[in-house]
């Protein structure tokens, strides 16, 4: 089985990506797997508009994992949470990959069971995950040979992250919303985008990386130089299609649930940021890789 994974910030347009490359033949979009662990994730929807728990896809997916998998729930969800990007997680998933106990390594065997569901019901070449999170590629190691793992690393400029972080969104699972969204203080969300950037680098170390450029991916589409790279690479055909069908992506941007879309190059006036935000922003975009 082989992995598109998109890295990046959040924020980034990495939905809009793992949709366009399932519009393809050789790929099968799946979302954010980062985020079955999370509590009432089966009330959510997917992109079929169905919820996880009703979607014929998914709802296949996770019964025959269940029957599978080794650890109980409880287990799998506490160590799946410890992948998701903070500093008291980094220290954690570096000891454990360090030293393993047998419930890490029952843990790596049961989400390899997950993603082998995944791949023989999808009927793809391969999979495309949006989960982002850099600190995920540790896990991803532990489940795919190297060779069929290849990071697609979504770069998008730090000032439109930025004012997209600076926005405010009530819970609304009908909408694709998980959760009240609040604005984002400007020195955090700028300290995760440079932690994100390098980490990425970092941990992409024996993978097959392209870094493509979130502007240039809604200017050119398949006509970018990194996809077209990538196609190359991977021997895969992208989409010629104006719209595009999201599929069963599972969590992800409230985008997911239109029942399509095109992509269309965004002109952001800046209208959440002042002046002094944006001139901070590109100078932390200077110094992002």
């Amino acid at each position: 089985m082989k992995l598109i994974y998109l890295a990046g910030n959040w924020h980034s347009g990495s939905t809009l990506l793992d949709i366009y490359l399932g519009n393809g033949p050789d790929c099968f979009s799946m979302g954010e797997l980062i985020q079955i662990s999370r509590d009432g994730i089966e009330k959510e929807y997917c992109s079929c508009h169905e919820k996880i728990e009703d979607c014929e896809f998914w709802s296949d997916v996770f019964e025959e994992w269940n029957s599978q998998r080794s650890l109980e729930d409880s287990r799998f969800k506490v160590i799946h949470e410890k992948y998701k990007l903070s500093v008291r997680n980094n220290v954690w998933v570096i000891f454990y990959h360090l030293f393993p106990t047998s419930e890490v390594k029952t843990f790596w065997e049961d989400c390899q069971k997950l993603y082998q569901i995944i791949y023989i019901k999808s009927e793809s070449e391969f999979l495309v995950e949006s989960s982002k999170n850099p600190l995920r590629l540790m896990l991803l190691k532990r489940v795919f040979d190297n060779e069929n793992l290849f990071v697609l690393y979504l770069k998008r400029n730090f000032v439109g992250v930025l004012e997209s972080y600076r926005k405010k969104y009530e819970k609304d699972l009908s909408k694709g919303i998980e959760k009240d969204i609040q604005p984002k203080k400007v020195s955090k969300t700028a300290f995760k985008h440079l932690s994100i950037s390098y980490m990425t680098y970092f941990l992409k170390c024996g993978l097959s990386m392209v870094r493509l450029r979130y502007e240039e991916f809604v200017g050119k589409r398949g006509d970018s130089e990194p996809l077209t790279e990538l196609s190359e690479e991977l021997d895969i055909e992208l989409t010629s299609k104006e719209k595009l069908k999201p599929g069963h992506l599972l969590a992800g941007n409230r985008l997911r649930l239109k029942k399509e879309l095109k992509i269309e190059k965004m002109r952001s006036k800046h209208s959440e940021l002042g002046q002094a935000q944006i001139s901070f922003a590109k100078l932390i975009e200077f110094f992002s890789v």
